[in-house]
């Protein structure tokens, strides 16, 4: 038996942020956490706790529900109960759209999440080149007060950015319409025509004109120093990076080269070292990850391996499969950069976990949902797919890899995808909702993920220790059990991802604990854990997983 480092490629050690590589992350789309001033709503807000199905108001993908900065900020005690410690958030700087991928201005927090009015009066005083002139109104004060909140909690913030394209409302490209070739701002977009005027939108949507490319990235010098000086302003406000984004997000990363990256990395790691940089890259990605460019991605290939198994479909993975290909997967990697990759399920662009676990044997893609696949059940959950749920959870909080959680998973939200995995958050203190028995809180679910949250960070063994395979069923066993070791302690991790009872016998590595030091800490009563010889013989439930703890 091997530790899971003696597989690790052997390469020069890649400095990753030391506290990312523990941090429990939790990933919000701030118009749909929690709405905390009405005061700037936009016209025509949904009903939070309304049917989100209505055929009333706007079409699903214009409508607003109010979430804002203030809101998250009275949700900070919820998180911090919940036990994250770093919170990614979608877009929010000035945009046209609830989602705010299509950004106006990078310079400013939309006014819908801070204080209306403040954009345009801003940005009136302002010289969009000239760093000197710009000025921190009061949405953008809103956003340094959540940070400093947050931060007060014990929890990081890092914000998504789409560097590679804009709203045809930004300032740049307005008066690139109105004043053609002769437009100061003319090499900054990828124009098409001049005459009659056409330009490429970002995967054909014309609302998001996108930035001309060149072999160092953006074609115009000052566009990219733009991009650099807007990253100075939010990564060291004032020239403070305790006052600061812990890093950021990079929508859309590969669609520059990465030598810009390169570049873009050593300005935000002089501001601010302990900085993350995370890019937004679908597939394993050895050559974004040799510590050039980013820091780690949002494994999606983890994903797609786990919801494929804990689903348990006709077409799922064998444990020994799913063992093996985790296994590859982590192994891309340098240890450190293997430590901190986000750990997700779910997403803004894909269908919520438990339905999608729900509907095994479909691609992992953004196509699930009844309008795309009529064979798509976007019913309610049953008490077996949130079985399924916590199983993927316990694997999710003992795998190598930093776990994400997206906000509501937690408290059993569902849906396929988009509009339906961006529902507004169920919070307990606004209930009932509409449709009570299908939009509340999942106690049970809710209270797995406190738990399984609490014992990460408890035991240092389950973020940075050694994963070790221990069992992979055989037959009718579908028992899938493996051990973290070091760093304090050794924890074991058994999951029988079958339908029926299982028991499994296996041993220890040599150099271990004895089974008798080992203590039931997740799914496990104390008194069906007798003291054990050097074979462990293990009961489990249907879809039960359960977690030993033995501390060094």
């Amino acid at each position: 038996m091997h530790a899971l480092s003696d597989f690790f490629r052997e390469t020069e050690p890649v400095r990753v942020p030391e506290w990312s590589r523990d941090a429990v992350w939790y990933q919000i789309m701030v118009e749909r956490f929690r709405n905390g001033d009405p005061g700037n709503d936009p016209p025509g807000v949904m009903s939070w706790t309304g049917d989100p199905h209505t055929t009333e108001g706007p079409p699903p993908h214009q409508r607003w529900y109010g979430g804002d900065l203030a809101g998250l900020i009275e949700g900070l005690d919820y998180l911090a109960d919940l036990g994250v410690t770093a919170l990614y958030l979608n877009p929010i700087f000035q945009a046209g759209s609830y989602h705010k991928y299509d950004a106006i201005d990078w310079r400013h927090v939309d006014d819908h999440f801070g204080v209306a009015g403040e954009y345009a009066k801003t940005a009136a005083r302002e010289d969009l080149h000239d760093p000197a002139t710009w000025l921190f109104n009061e949405s953008d004060r809103m956003f340094l007060r959540l940070i400093r909140e947050a931060h007060d909690r014990g929890i990081r913030i890092i914000v998504d950015v789409s560097f590679n394209h804009v709203s045809q409302a930004h300032p740049a490209f307005k008066d690139v319409k109105e004043f053609g070739r002769s437009s100061e701002y003319a090499d900054w977009f990828e124009i098409v025509c001049w005459d009659p005027f056409d330009f490429e939108g970002w995967a054909g949507h014309k609302h998001m004109p996108v930035l001309r490319k060149g072999p160092d990235g953006p074609a115009s010098a000052r566009a990219r120093q733009h991009i650099f000086d807007v990253t100075a302003r939010w990564t060291a406000p004032f020239g403070d990076s305790s006052q600061g984004v812990d890093g950021w997000r990079l929508d859309v990363a590969n669609e520059f080269p990465a030598h810009f990256w390169a570049d873009w990395r050593n300005l935000v790691k002089s501001l601010n070292p302990d900085a993350v940089i995370v890019g937004e890259v679908w597939d394993i990605c050895d050559e974004w990850l040799d510590g050039q460019t980013f820091d780690g991605v949002m494994n999606y290939p983890f994903a797609e391996l786990g919801v494929a198994f804990f689903g348990g479909g006709r077409d799922a993975p064998s444990i020994a499969d799913f063992d093996q290909h985790t296994r590859l997967l982590r192994n891309h990697y340098h240890r450190s950069v293997a430590e901190g990759l986000w750990n997700l399920y779910d997403s803004h662009d894909v269908d919520r976990l438990v339905s999608r676990l729900k509907n095994p044997g479909f691609p992992y893609a953004r196509a699930n949902k009844p309008s795309a696949n009529p064979l798509y059940n976007d019913g309610k959950p049953t008490p077996e797919d949130y079985d399924r749920l916590l199983l993927s959870a316990v694997y999710q909080m003992t795998a190598l890899g930093a776990p994400m959680i997206y906000y509501g998973t937690e408290v059993g939200m569902w849906g396929g995808g988009d509009p339906d995995c961006r529902k507004p958050m169920i919070w307990r203190d606004l209930l009932p909702y509409a449709n009570p028995d299908e939009n509340r809180i999942e106690e049970r679910v809710l209270a797995a993920y406190k738990e399984l949250i609490g014992l990460r960070k408890a035991h240092l063994c389950l973020s940075r220790g050694d994963f070790l395979t221990l069992h992979c069923g055989a037959g009718d066993d579908t028992i899938y059990a493996y051990a973290r070791a070091g760093r304090g302690g050794v924890a074991v991790v058994a999951l029988n991802v079958g339908s029926d009872p299982c028991e499994a016998k296996f041993q220890l590595p040599d150099g271990f604990p004895g089974w008798a030091d080992f203590s039931p800490a997740y799914g496990m009563a104390a008194e069906d854990w007798p003291a054990q010889g050097a074979e462990a013989r293990l009961t489990l439930r249907p879809l039960q997983g359960a977690i030993l703890i033995a501390e060094s």
